[in-house]
């Protein structure tokens, strides 16, 4: 997640970790995994409560006050449209089939790589330019933020999972 602060030009990013009724708390991205992988082993294979992990993990608070605008960015969009607009692609070119007259003739498969090829860059572009955003100026952060965003948050993903005791 990418957020802007009102009045200033940089941004701060990070992985969304928990929404409350007046913040968004954000983890680093960097060493993310490596720390929760560790705290995982020192709990026996389990993750620990949501309130160990808070405490072990270095979170950053933004309060929705201070937000101008809101950038959720989800990994392997691009990667799922890439490999949707390819099998889509081959498909189509499988339906329409072989030329059965003309000078030329070019059989099912031509067809199907060569709209598999052109689908699997429309595909690849729709799904890198899919992002969700709230912007203060069109919307109100405290009450669409909650609402579109919660089930992103590693806390609820750990409570839908049931990775975890309170």
């Amino acid at each position: 997640m990418d957020v802007r602060f009102i009045g200033k030009k940089s941004q701060q990013s990070g992985v969304l970790f928990d929404l409350t009724d007046s913040s968004v708390v954000l983890a680093p991205i960097q060493d993310l995994k490596p720390l929760v992988n560790a705290l995982v082993r020192q709990h026996g294979g389990t993750l620990p409560p949501i309130d160990s992990l808070m405490s072990a993990l270095p979170l950053r608070v933004y309060r929705y006050v201070d937000i101008s605008r809101l950038t959720l960015q989800r990994r392997g969009r691009a990667g799922k449209g890439f490999l949707l607009g390819a099998g889509l692609g081959v498909i189509l070119g499988f339906i329409q089939g072989g030329d059965t007259s003309g000078f030329i003739r070019f059989p099912a498969s031509f067809y199907a790589i060569a709209y598999g090829v052109i689908l699997s860059g429309v595909g690849l572009i729709i799904g890198s330019v899919n992002v969700e955003s709230v912007n203060i100026r069109e919307q109100s952060v405290a009450t669409e933020v909650p609402k579109r965003f919660q089930r992103f948050t590693i806390v609820e993903q750990f409570k839908q999972a049931s990775l975890y005791t309170p």
